[in-house]
């Protein structure tokens, strides 16, 4: 395996992937085109399960603590930053859960709603994969150090395995293309 680092900066390029491709697809679901739920729903399904349930997963139950015992703070700092960012863009994948629920059921504002949700979970990882990959993760090299993140290799092995459809997302994302009408 690569190291956690290049790991985790890996699964973010799946990650934009799927941003790209959510960005478009909300923008066309606003504008009226025909896209069904199902497919939406595909999208729900790789934030939660690979963005959120393992990548998210990974840093706040592997990373962020090597780099507490590492002498980061917790609760302040760049690791609260992206704990918050965390939190937060949980709170955008209720509101497109929620939002393509009120589309199956044809109620008015879904739409726009979704594109919102969409457009501002995009705009959220997007700033956030960045400070990732330029800040924190050149922080967690350099303070927790090369020897102490090797050792993380078989806890972010274990992590990808409990993961039923780790490779299948992220086959998936890198698939990606803008989905067709009426998909």
């Amino acid at each position: 395996m690569t190291t956690p680092i290049e790991s985790l900066k890996r699964e973010h390029r799946a990650i934009e992937a799927v941003i790209g491709s959510l960005r478009d697809t909300a923008t066309r679901v606003s504008a009226g085109d025909s896209i069904s739920p199902d497919t939406l729903d595909l999208y729900i399904d790789f934030i939660r399960n690979f963005a959120d349930g393992s990548h998210h997963r990974k840093e706040e139950k592997i990373l962020f603590p090597a780099m507490v015992a590492a002498g980061f703070p917790e609760d302040a700092g760049p690791i609260a930053c992206m704990l918050g960012e965390h939190e937060q863009g949980r709170s955008y994948v209720r509101r497109m859960v929620a939002a393509i629920r009120d589309l199956r059921e044809g109620k008015s504002g879904a739409r726009s709603e979704f594109q919102s949700a969409a457009l501002a979970y995009c705009n959220l990882l997007v700033e956030h994969i960045q400070k990732e990959d330029t800040i924190l993760f050149r922080m967690a090299e350099s303070i927790v150090g090369p020897q102490r993140l090797s050792a993380l290799v078989p806890d972010f092995e274990a992590a990808e395995r409990e993961s039923a459809a780790y490779a299948a997302h992220e086959a998936w994302a890198h698939s990606l293309q803008a989905v067709p009408a009426g998909a």
